[in-house]
């Protein structure tokens, strides 16, 4: 199976990153922290790399290409990756969360990808061992996998048919309802889903107060 990993970020501008932390703390030292939690899922993930056959950086916004590239690719060259032919980048669509995902797995499964997993850069606690554990719930019958976080929603979504896609559809992004909106989705389209460990999403500063000291 060729196996893709789709990882969706921002440019880290101040105000448009991590707007509930920078209520508390202020935008600038809320996008310092979004920069720190790109940086250690990078570190996280790093090595199932080679395992696949792509990693594609999703980014936003589109006339922040250039920059994002140099910032991703020097980050991969701290880590010692110097190639870099299997890592590529697409700039989201327009639309919600949902219209998003849908439309980067749409356009991942037009280029014949059959596994395909799909992370943000909140959570911190992801590890290649948990994308892994994706890629083989997605072997068997099941055909979406989820890795819930505690605040409803999912730090990770996965699945090997585009017959999936509408679990993004009619989804209250942002809310507690997230997962629970999306399974149910799953289920009325008679698609077996696989939950992984639940794990937090770093939006307060509780939530960066709870973890920071995982921070080396």
């Amino acid at each position: 199976m060729t196996d893709l990993l789709l990882v969706f970020l921002k440019w880290p501008e101040p105000g448009r990153v991590k707007t509930r932390l920078a209520n508390d703390i202020g935008a600038e030292k809320a996008a310092e922290i979004y920069k720190i939690l790109v940086q250690r899922v990078i570190q996280q993930i790093s090595s199932i790399y080679s395992q696949l056959e792509g990693v594609c950086w999703v980014f936003d916004p589109i006339e922040k290409e250039y920059a994002i590239k140099d910032w991703i690719t020097k980050e991969l060259n701290d880590l010692g990756f110097t190639d870099l032919k299997r890592h590529i980048f697409w700039s989201q669509s327009d639309g919600d969360l949902g219209d998003r995902l849908q439309s980067a797995f749409e356009k991942a499964f037009s280029l014949d990808y059959h596994r395909i997993i799909a992370i943000g850069t909140d959570c911190i606690e992801l590890d290649s061992r948990t994308i892994e554990r994706a890629l083989v719930s997605l072997s068997s019958e099941r055909s979406i996998v989820f890795g819930p976080s505690f605040d409803g929603g999912y730090y990770l979504v996965g699945m090997r048919s585009n017959l999936g896609l509408s679990v993004f559809r009619s989804i209250s992004w942002s809310t507690s309802k997230v997962l629970e909106q999306s399974l149910d989705q799953a289920v009325s389209l008679d698609l077996e889903y696989t939950l992984l460990e639940e794990c937090n999403d770093v939006d307060t500063l509780e939530d960066w107060n709870s973890i920071r000291f995982l921070i080396k």
